[in-house]
């Protein structure tokens, strides 16, 4: 969890990282909802947990790949120690 909070400020600065923390959060809390929604409704329709949590395990791959394409800009830092 840390990691992933750190992440918007190792490319955005400024109000553009406070943004990201609020999107963190609302995705956060759309998942909340969304999540236990989905595995109820795939379990309704096949009996089986199975289904419901493969979406959440794809979820994550792509959650997991998406991270991992992000790019890292040193510039950044250089601001940011700048303004220290």
């Amino acid at each position: 969890m840390a990691t992933f909070w750190a992440l918007p400020t190792a490319f955005l600065s400024g109000t553009a990282a406070a943004g990201s923390y609020a999107l963190i959060n609302s995705v956060g809390n759309l998942g909340g909802f969304v999540g236990p929604y989905v595995i109820g409704a795939i379990k309704d329709a096949t009996h089986s947990f199975t289904g419901g949590l493969l979406v959440l395990a794809a979820a994550l791959l792509v959650g997991g790949i998406l991270t991992l394409t992000v790019r890292h800009d040193s510039f950044l830092e250089q601001v940011d120690t700048i303004r220290s």
